[in-house]
């Protein structure tokens, strides 16, 4: 076949059901930028939100962060501070959180999977504040499972300062996993 372009509506197979194969072995298979992926190739649900408000986190005690502004949110699967994708599969999760740094000997951030801490990133003597990131895959269900983020300080009650720079959580669904 001469080289060209294709120009089509629908591709499937003739019995309705089977494999297409685009491209073979060490081809490289290109979509213009401007395209919209849909279906199982794209990287939604996807959200990203940020908090507003400064949020007291008490010494001691794990404190689930408010995100209440949304940048973006595919598929309506983020409120309430939480987010609770209705597609399974893994899921990049990234947050950061930031002490307002008075008194503070240490600051964690933590992904939290069903109420319960599976990730989270740690500083040490942060006594003129800190910036911490957590980032983790994690796979979700697509029905209940559900994701939120915590802080905690081990010296005197701090805040969580705020904006899109210091206080944010995002995830979106990756396809290769």
């Amino acid at each position: 076949m001469a080289n060209g372009t294709l120009k089509v509506q629908n591709i499937q197979t003739s019995s309705g059901s089977g494999t297409i194969t685009l491209g073979q072995s060490g081809e490289t298979i290109t979509v213009p930028t401007g395209t919209t992926v849909s279906g199982a190739m794209a990287n939604t649900p996807s959200f990203g939100a940020y908090g507003t408000v400064a949020q007291s986190v008490t010494s001691g005690t794990w404190t689930k962060i408010n995100f209440d502004t949304e940048e973006f949110d595919t598929n309506n699967n983020f409120a309430s501070s939480r987010f609770t994708p209705t597609v399974a599969g893994y899921y990049q999760i990234n947050a950061c959180t930031a002490s307002s740094g008075t008194g503070n000997s240490g600051w964690a951030t933590a992904i939290y999977k069903n109420g319960t801490n599976i990730k989270l990133a740690y500083v040490p003597n942060a006594s003129i504040g800190c910036v911490v990131f957590v980032g983790s895959v994690v796979y979700l269900n697509g029905s209940t499972d559900y994701v939120e983020i915590y802080c905690i300080n081990n010296n005197a009650t701090q805040n969580n300062q705020v904006g899109q720079n210091y206080s944010y959580f995002q995830a979106f669904r990756n396809i290769g996993a």
